[in-house]
């Protein structure tokens, strides 16, 4: 699976990277909200990011509020050591598609990321669903007013 990493510490992201790269998947890192906004809306982006919340130039979570404006299938992990509730109800209300905590265990991001590749195929399916159960409309119904009904 192509990811995108964001995260303003250099060793997190190393760190990151090659756990991900470990676990078979393409892995693009960037160091700030701003680049990571940029890349993911790039043509052939990745449609899994993991995020961290607080980052220089742009947030993490504005970068997720943005993106889901003009890719809402894309899947957010938002990525933080804030541990408040409050917290994870903002980055949900956002659209964050899930929600990771630092620090992090491989165990955790595996499961995530697996759920995270579950919802992915189920996004892709739904318009193959939708064409195969569009209704089909009988000319001769189409010109019907209240009275005929």
């Amino acid at each position: 699976m192509k990811i995108l990493i964001a995260d303003d510490s250099a060793i997190s992201l190393k760190l990151l990277k090659t756990v991900l790269q470990d676990m078979g998947h393409t892995v693009s890192a960037r160091p700030d909200g701003e680049a990571a906004l940029r890349s993911l809306t790039e043509d052939g982006s990745p449609d899994v990011a993991i995020i961290d919340w607080d980052m220089p130039k742009m947030s993490g979570i504005d970068v997720l509020k943005e993106i889901k404006k003009t890719s809402p299938h894309k899947h957010i992990i938002m990525l933080t050591a804030k541990e408040r509730k409050e917290d994870l109800e903002q980055a949900i209300a956002a659209d964050a598609d899930d929600y990771l905590r630092k620090p992090l265990s491989r165990e955790d991001l595996l499961i995530k990321l697996r759920l995270a590749e579950r919802i992915m195929d189920l996004r892709a399916q739904i318009p193959k669903n939708n064409q195969a159960h569009e209704p089909v409309v009988d000319d001769s119904q189409a010109s019907l007013s209240p009275a005929d009904l």
